[in-house]
């Protein structure tokens, strides 16, 4: 009986172990066939991804002529305003004072309206001939003999002329804008608004402007004038 028993036994620990080997076939076989299908999905999703990142290129938008235009006059833009940031940065040399030609006046106006800095220097200089005791009228005149010659002064007038030729009247040859001088009177302003700050100035200015205009118009007189006390 008992040897019946030990031969039962034998026999289940037999059939355990070709059990447990069956087992690890089967999860050998599993594991087998799991790789094989993550190795088959594998370029399909690369291609899936592939496809995909072709599509998003496809769908994204182009730009159009007018868009690459104004990108470009964007760029050109940039561009102008680094070269006035540059020329703003670049101080000009203050001129020899008075000016006398008309090229030499217009190349100052031009730099008074571009540079503040030059602006400020030339104030500062012109500052020096006004005298605080003086009415303005005065002080306009004598900055301007500072700044300018009577002979380039007289070849402008206010609002500027064409050249009159006719039989009824003398030849008058034609006059620059002075109104246009938008740098010159800037420097002017500050000259002659030395001691008042910014809202003082502002409330003189229509008050400056008009000694300015006179100055311009009797340019001819002023300038008859000095070559009468020269001459003598």
């Amino acid at each position: 009986m008992e040897e019946r028993i030990l031969s039962l036994e034998r026999e289940v620990k037999l059939r355990n172990l070709k059990l447990s080997r069956i087992e690890e076939k089967l999860d050998e076989l599993l594991s087998m066939l799991i790789e094989q299908k993550v190795a088959a999905r594998q370029p399909d999703a690369e291609r899936h991804s592939a496809n995909e990142d072709t599509q998003v290129q496809e769908q994204v938008p182009q730009p159009s002529s007018k868009e690459t235009n104004a990108i470009e006059e964007t760029e050109k833009d940039k561009d102008d305003e680094q070269e006035r940031h540059e020329e703003d940065e670049a101080v000009p040399e203050i001129p020899v004072l008075p000016v006398r030609t008309v090229n030499a006046f217009l190349t100052l106006d031009h730099n008074c309206a571009r540079n503040e800095a030059f602006l400020q220097q030339m104030a500062e200089k012109l500052q020096q001939n006004v005298v605080a005791s003086q009415k303005r009228d005065r002080n306009a005149r004598r900055v301007m003999e500072t700044l300018v010659t009577n002979d380039v002064l007289c070849q402008f007038s206010w609002s500027g002329r064409d050249a009159i030729t006719d039989s009824s009247s003398p030849s008058l040859f034609p006059k620059y804008r002075f109104a246009d001088l938008s740098g010159i009177i800037a420097l002017l302003v500050k000259a002659l608004s030395f001691g008042l700050n910014a809202e003082q100035t502002e409330q003189e200015r229509f008050s400056i402007l008009k000694n300015i205009r006179s100055v311009v118009k009797h340019s001819s007189q002023n300038k008859k004038r000095f070559c009468q006390t020269r001459n003598e």
